[in-house]
């Protein structure tokens, strides 16, 4: 296999794999958060700009543990191997199951 895909593959992983760690604890802090100030809050005005504020911290974290996946599962397909059948003619290729 060539070892500039596999580069490759490894710099998008490990990126991806921070960007789904961060998402995942962003969601639950921003949950938590949220239910405090929205405590804590003393008219509707604060109360709906706490709510606003965590639902657009909750969707940042969504849209960046959405994009890290995707991203990570292109890397996840770089650093496949895969034995496959090689005709020494034609080149062509077949996947061995």
């Amino acid at each position: 296999m060539n070892k500039k895909l596999i580069v490759i593959g490894v710099v998008i992983v490990i990126p991806s794999l921070l960007g789904v760690a961060f998402a995942f604890t962003t969601c639950f802090a921003t949950t938590g958060a949220a239910n405090e100030v929205m405590a804590q809050a003393q008219s509707d005005a604060e109360s709906a700009g706490a709510a606003i504020g965590a639902s657009i911290g909750y969707g940042l974290a969504l849209f960046i543990g959405g994009s890290s996946l995707v991203s990570g599962l292109v890397g996840w397909l770089l650093l496949l191997k895969r034995n496959v059948f090689r005709c020494m003619q034609c080149g062509y290729i077949l996947e061995r199951a």
